[in-house]
């Protein structure tokens, strides 16, 4: 039998980016973005400190700290444009179609 819990993680994982993106980008149209990317991202820090102490995880060393923190400012600056862009564009869903008939097939192949 198949362990489901890498597909759960993966299926909550996914709708969280989609709901905080969604919430974010909407906030943004009434709020100055950068005030809301600072409450997101603390939100997302405190949950990820919490996460790290609860599992007992080591924390890493000053060198792979120092690769985290830059990722990290690479990732707000992300999320600063992509609010900003919600908040002052046109934003559509877009399926990447060249990848759908082969992840439908692979689904149906599994169940």
């Amino acid at each position: 039998m198949l362990d489901a819990t890498p597909f759960a993680l993966a299926v909550i994982g996914a709708l969280a980016y989609g709901c905080s993106d969604f919430a974010g980008g909407r906030a943004s149209i009434r709020l100055p973005t950068l005030a809301v990317a600072a409450v997101a991202q603390g939100i997302a820090a405190l949950g990820v400190l919490a996460l790290v102490l609860a599992s007992g995880a080591v924390l890493p060393r000053q060198g792979e700290a120092g690769l985290a923190a830059l990722a990290g400012v690479g990732h707000v600056a992300g999320v600063l444009f992509l609010y900003h862009g919600i908040a002052h564009g046109r934003v559509a869903i877009v399926c990447p179609s060249p990848l759908y008939p082969a992840s439908r097939c692979r689904s149906s192949a599994i169940w």
